[in-house]
């Protein structure tokens, strides 16, 4: 698989998304995502849910999100601890 758990990246093609990190892969699945949605009037919300891998290259390429680093072990355990319990 190309990306790796911990991997983050920058959300261009939806304003609501900040941005999203991979928690876990799978080679028939893809990669699970924790998304971080902003809520106008709100708190934050990240929620989870899984995508293909040839979806996620195809959004790299396209522009529509750009991995720009890793978490680090600490933000990572906090980010899967954050999951609203919300699996799109």
């Amino acid at each position: 698989m190309e990306y790796n758990t911990r991997d983050y990246f920058k959300e261009h093609a939806d304003p609501l998304v900040k941005g999203f990190t991979i928690v876990d892969t799978d080679p028939s699945e893809g990669y699970q995502i924790a998304e971080l949605f902003r809520r106008f009037g709100g708190e934050n919300r990240w929620i989870q849910y899984w995508i293909q891998e040839e979806t996620l290259i195809d959004r790299v390429a396209g522009g529509h999100c750009e991995k720009t680093g890793r978490v680090s072990e600490e933000k990572f355990t906090t980010i899967k601890s954050n999951f609203d319990g919300v699996v799109a």
